[in-house]
């Protein structure tokens, strides 16, 4: 792993660049993800945000679930 001077140089360069702390943070932790999770999260995401009437389009169908063990 990182030491936390190579993370704090990394935070230090991206924000003198206008990068946003808290979205690159957490862009580094959805990289981190096995992609089946991230598809999970992604997927309760949207159905969540269809049930508050935040999303415009249908509600995700369950077939577009993720299949379950399903890895890059």
């Amino acid at each position: 792993m990182y030491s936390a001077d190579f993370r704090l140089d990394n935070t230090s360069i991206g924000v003198g660049k206008g990068f946003d702390v808290k979205a690159m943070r957490a862009i580094v932790r959805l990289r981190k993800m096995d992609k089946a999770d991230y598809q999970e999260q992604e997927y309760m995401i949207d159905l969540y945000k269809h049930a508050l009437g935040m999303l415009e389009e249908n509600a995700p169908a369950e077939d577009d679930m993720p299949p379950e063990g399903d890895a890059f």
